[in-house]
């Protein structure tokens, strides 16, 4: 039985495994297709018997490669992330307390007319630094980008009982449609309001992998 249950564990791990790279590398065909062809215009431009384009034009090739470059950056690098929670098995003690200071100092860089208000609790338990608080910033970061101007942002532990904490991250924003609430977790799944936004889809399902795996 045991034998038969890590076989299957191993099977579930290389379909996810499998299904990662297939959406990633269908992700990323958008951004490249489209940064490949702007460069292809900027180098037809500087060629000598090329007509040329106008300064306005070239620089609007020029902002939307480095948009699409920072577009593919930041995919890569939550795909990279889920790549490494699916094979963390070293937890060790952590203070909560610590991984939400951490959190708070690079979400807070990004906007600063957004006020934070925080209640924490000292809290440790057994998990990865790292990703648990890529999962805090995630979670953060979509309070601050939808905050008004001059909004609050209220992050809150709770202490349930003797074996749950519960961290509450609060914004003034519009908040997600309910039909689109379950939807949010899944790879790639981007709402409605959110799709004119920067943004690869996958911060939310890497803030579940994170908590479901701690």
């Amino acid at each position: 039985v045991s034998f038969n249950e890590m076989l299957e564990a191993l099977r579930v791990s290389r379909l996810r495994q499998t299904q990662l790279v297939a959406d990633a590398g269908h992700e990323l065909k958008t951004p490249l297709t489209s940064m490949r062809t702007n460069i292809e215009l900027l180098m037809m431009a500087t060629r000598p018997e090329a007509p040329g384009i106008s300064e306005q034009d070239r620089s609007d090739l020029e902002h939307d490669v480095l948009a699409q470059m920072e577009e593919m950056s930041t995919l890569i690098g939550d795909l990279v992330d889920l790549a490494r929670e699916e094979n963390i098995d070293v937890f060790e003690a952590i203070d909560l307390t610590d991984v939400l200071g951490s959190a708070l100092e690079r979400v807070h860089r990004r906007r600063h007319d957004v006020e934070i208000i925080t209640n924490t609790e000292h809290w440790y338990i057994h998990g990865d630094g790292f990703t648990l608080t890529r999962a805090l910033v995630n979670v953060m970061d979509n309070a601050m980008k939808w905050s008004p101007e001059n909004g609050k942002v209220r992050i809150n532990m709770k202490i349930i009982d003797s074996a749950h904490i519960q961290i509450t991250v609060e914004d003034s924003g519009p908040g997600i449609a309910v039909e689109e609430r379950d939807m949010v977790f899944e790879r790639f799944y981007r709402a409605v309001k959110s799709r004119s936004m920067p943004g690869s889809g996958l911060g939310l399902a890497i803030v579940r992998q994170v908590v479901e795996r701690h």
